[in-house]
Parts: C-alpha cells; sequence; structure tokens
C-alpha cells in the first residue's frame, strides 16, 4: 500500500522548485548548503532547549496518579484511527488518514502488533522521530517580483506608487488605469505559479471608481465579478468611501452578538457591573470595529447611539411603561457618548500612527498622500481628514502642532483628555 501511495503522488505532484531563501543580513542564499545552513540556524534558535542547569523550583508531586499502564487494545486503536480528521497531510510514509479510516478494524489490527512491540521495548521507531521542514514561499516575495518591472499603481509618493494592500492571505491590488490592473494580474498569477501558488477566480473581485472603461478583468482567461462594495478585513468599501454600510453591517453584527448573550443578560445572578463589562468586551467592541477611520455624520451617529440605548435598557430590563432618561442611562451604566467614543478611538489611533515611521504607509496616507486629478466644482466635500483638521483647529491647533504633540505620550494624553472630555 505504501508503495502504490508513493508512487500515485510521484505521478500526481507537482515538481518541486527550490527556491532562495534570505539570509540573516537580507541577501538571498542560492546555494543548498547555505540554505541548509540558514534553516538549521533559524531552527535551532526557535527550538533551542532551556539550560539543564537550571534547577527547577517546582516541587515534584508525591501524589499517585490513577493512570491505566496497560497496552493499548484494538478497540481503542480503531477508536482513535476513527477520531482522525481528514484532508490532513500525511507523514513520511505519505499514507493519508484516508487510507487508515476506510477500514478502521483492518488498520487497528495491522498496527496493534507494532504497538504492542513499542510498549514492551519501550522504544518507537527511529522514523518516528524524524520530521519535515517545508519551505512556503512568502507571499511578499511573490507580489515584489510581480511589481518590480515597472510602476502600475496610484500615486503614492514623489519616488514611488502604491501597488497593493496586503494583509495575510488577501491581496488588494490598485491600479489607475484597467490596462495595469490586467497586466499585473497576469504577472503576479505567472509568479505565483513559479512557486505552486494559483489565484482563486471565485474569490476574486473588482470595484472600478470613475472610470467609463467597461472591459472585463481576466484571471487565467476567467472574467473577474466586479462588485459596488465589498468587505476587506472586516470593513465594507464602496465607491463613496463605505462608512455607511459599514456601520450598518457593524450594527447587524453587534445585534447578533447581543442576542446570544441573552442568558446572560436575563440572569438574576449576574451583577449589573459585570454585564456592562461584558457588554463593552463582546458587543460594543463589534459595533465599533474599524470606526477610527469612520466619516461620521450626526445621523450615523444616532443610529449607534439609539442601538447602545436599547441594549442597555435591555440590561438594566428597563421597559414601558416605566422610563428612564438617556442622560441617566449613561450615569447607572458608566457609558460615554457614541461620538465621543468614537472621537476618542479616532485620535487615539492618529496619535499612534504619527509615532511611526516616516516609511509607514498609513503614516505616509495621512501626513504625504494628496489625491491626485480635478474635484468638481462647488463646495469641497466633508471628509474624514477636513474633519481632523477642524476638531484640531476647535481647540486652536493646526495639524503641525498636532504631529509634534503626537511624539510625547503624555502630552498627547492631555490633548486626547481635550479633545474627548
Amino acid at each position: 500500500m505504501k508503495e502504490l501511495y508513493r508512487a500515485a503522488k510521484q505521478l500526481c505532484s507537482r515538481p518541486i522548485v527550490t527556491k532562495p531563501i534570505r539570509g540573516r543580513d537580507g541577501h538571498l542564499l542560492v546555494t543548498v548548503k547555505d540554505q541548509l545552513s540558514r534553516w538549521y540556524e533559524h531552527f535551532s534558535e526557535v527550538f533551542k532547549a532551556p539550560d539543564s542547569s537550571v534547577e527547577s523550583e517546582a516541587e515534584e508531586s508525591q501524589a499517585l496518579l490513577n493512570i491505566d499502564t496497560r497496552p493499548p487494545t484494538k478497540i481503542e486503536i480503531a477508536r482513535a484511527i476513527q477520531s482522525l480528521k481528514n484532508g490532513k497531510a500525511p507523514g513520511n510514509d505519505g499514507i493519508p488518514v484516508e487510507a487508515f479510516k476506510a477500514n478502521a478494524d483492518v488498520s487497528a489490527d495491522v498496527l496493534f502488533s507494532l504497538f504492542q512491540k513499542i510498549w514492551e521495548k519501550e522504544e518507537v521507531p527511529e522514523s518516528w522521530k524524524e520530521g519535515l521542514i517545508i519551505k512556503l514561499p512568502k507571499k511578499d516575495d511573490v507580489m515584489r517580483r510581480a511589481t518590480c518591472e515597472s510602476q502600475r499603481g496610484l500615486p503614492w509618493t514623489q519616488e514611488q506608487q502604491l501597488e497593493d494592500i496586503d494583509f495575510a492571505d488577501d491581496l488588494c491590488l490598485l491600479s489607475t488605469k484597467r490596462q495595469h490592473l490586467q497586466s499585473k494580474i497576469d504577472d503576479l498569477a505567472r509568479e505565483a505559479e513559479k512557486d505552486g501558488l494559483r489565484i482563486n477566480c471565485s474569490k476574486t473581485k473588482e470595484m472600478r471608481l470613475n472610470t467609463s472603461d467597461d472591459c472585463a478583468v481576466h484571471v487565467n482567461g476567467e472574467a473577474v465579478e466586479r462588485v459596488n462594495k465589498f468587505t476587506y478585513l472586516g470593513s465594507v468599501v464602496d465607491p463613496h468611501g463605505g462608512t455607511e454600510a459599514d456601520i450598518d453591517a457593524r450594527i447587524n453584527k453587534a445585534r447578533s452578538a447581543f442576542a446570544q448573550l441573552k442568558p446572560v443578560w436575563d440572569s438574576s445572578v449576574i451583577a449589573r457591573r459585570t454585564k456592562v463589562r461584558i457588554f463593552e468586551s463582546n458587543v460594543k467592541s463589534v459595533l465599533l470595529y474599524g470606526c477610527e477611520t469612520w466619516f461620521v455624520r450626526d445621523d450615523l451617529t444616532r443610529r449607534l447611539q439609539v442601538f447602545v440605548n436599547k441594549c442597555l435598557r435591555q440590561i438594566l430590563k428597563v421597559f414601558w411603561p416605566r422610563t428612564i432618561s438617556n442622560t441617566e442611562l449613561r450615569r447607572l451604566t458608566n457609558q460615554r457618548r457614541i461620538d465621543s467614543e468614537i472621537r476618542l478611538k479616532k485620535w487615539s489611533w492618529i496619535g499612534h500612527t504619527l509615532r511611526r515611521s516616516e516609511d509607514h504607509p498609513p503614516k505616509i496616507a495621512l501626513t504625504k498622500w494628496a489625491a491626485s486629478g480635478k474635484r468638481k466644482r462647488g463646495r469641497p466635500k466633508t471628509t474624514w481628514r477636513r474633519t481632523v483638521v477642524q476638531e484640531a483647529a476647535a481647540l486652536g491647533m493646526s495639524w503641525h502642532e498636532v504631529e509634534g504633540m503626537a511624539q510625547d505620550r503624555s502630552e498627547w494624553k492631555s490633548t486626547l483628555r481635550a479633545l474627548c472630555p
């Protein structure tokens, strides 16, 4: 059976291509000897055992534990085989889990004699002590190879363009022209294929802003679905910024989280203070996720405040005909107004961003980047950035003064208290 699976794997699997890795100093290591030396150095640091000369301060327990020391039975082995999860990578023998689970009783009969010998001799086979280290390509390297030839992104700084936004396994490609985006996708698909990766077209979406070009974008010959909005890292993005759609989504998610905790709100054993803390950590955190970059209007703030007030009244069991003012409700639960909380989170994030290095993308977007193009006639739209400048101006501070204050944490905390009383 082992030879059968090994032969099938060799026939179906793709050839393995070794890619260079980077050394400690950042230079590429192309020879196998240098790569193995670097891997040995890396894992020696990761799995470094603690100093055995240091005596443990923990006292050994003298209590006898009731542990069954008899060898495993065939029934126990078969039960363990059935509990294994499907779809997992096989070990050095190349036998997948599904092969053992096809007939657990037969597999248990085969493994029983092996486990008996291991139990009696108290030694495991040497092959069981071996492990495979598989080198996975980094997404940054793939994107760097796909975008290094030419600049096809958004104007970012005087020297560079913003080609993509990456987080974990999510990629967001940016371009000012469809032709540039298509060529960038083709280059990304080609470079990813070299590392055994591929783009999932069914999970790929495209959104266009202020363009009359209606030609489709393709991934490996398949047209990409065009959408008017999409969710990226938990926040909604649409042609208008996404704040209103994102607030609708956050309210629905927070309402679901609040409903799941109904037994907590109905409990007569849990104290009011504890319920409010659970509400803040499990419901309000869901509601205000990503609020640092929301452009909120009075009507949007009012919708958020109505939801919070409704939840707090249910926690306090205040129902009609009994009434309570919103001011008294916030006093009993020690809550801020929702617009004040959003402002506090926003300015805390601004201070954190302004203390980052000059080449950090969020800081560039906050301090250096300016939208290109020509705006329409009429009064400029009220944007998130303009509201920030207005809030600072209300305290008599210019944006340059805000940048200077943010570098001193203690001074910045005083500024936050003035901005968010």
